[in-house]
């Protein structure tokens, strides 16, 4: 619901509210992610701790740990991508290249491995491609600069 008001602040290119806006909406849709993923984390960790007999069809609270650590960073990607397409571009094209290189690449090497490792290396090449490519694609857009007039 937030696209509408970007796109309206980038149209009459003040970008002071939009910057507030971002933060806003980021921080709550970040704040949820972690309530909804730490729930989910307790949860598979109580059914698992308390030996129930569903808890077998339930990934182990290592694979969860790291799908969560997966879904927050695209809570975060997924924010910045709203905010830039509200501008009718798509920025994001190179990161999510970058990104399903990294997961063929650690699919390809850890294809004997547990699964636990290959979620790991999921969640690293979220943190190490998709943020910081993120993060610089935010930053060259100057959506988030403005200057205060006295």
């Amino acid at each position: 619901a937030a696209a509408p008001k970007y796109a309206t602040s980038i149209a009459r290119r003040d970008n002071e509210p939009l910057a507030g806006l971002f933060s806003k909406v980021t921080t709550v849709t970040l704040a949820a992610a972690v309530g909804v993923y730490a729930v989910v984390l307790l949860c598979t960790y109580g059914l698992h701790h308390a030996e129930l007999a569903i808890a077998r069809r339930i990934a182990g609270t290592q694979v969860v740990f790291w799908m969560a650590a997966i879904g927050l960073v695209n809570a975060y990607v997924g924010s910045v991508a709203t905010l830039l397409r509200a501008q009718k571009k798509e920025p994001m094209l190179p990161v999510s290249i970058a990104v399903a290189l990294g997961y063929v690449l650690a699919m390809a090497v850890l294809r004997e491995a547990a699964v636990e490792y290959l979620f790991m290396a999921f969640a690293a090449v979220q943190l190490g491609f998709a943020v910081p490519l993120t993060a610089m694609t935010l930053k060259r857009s100057g959506l988030l600069n403005y200057r205060r007039v006295a």
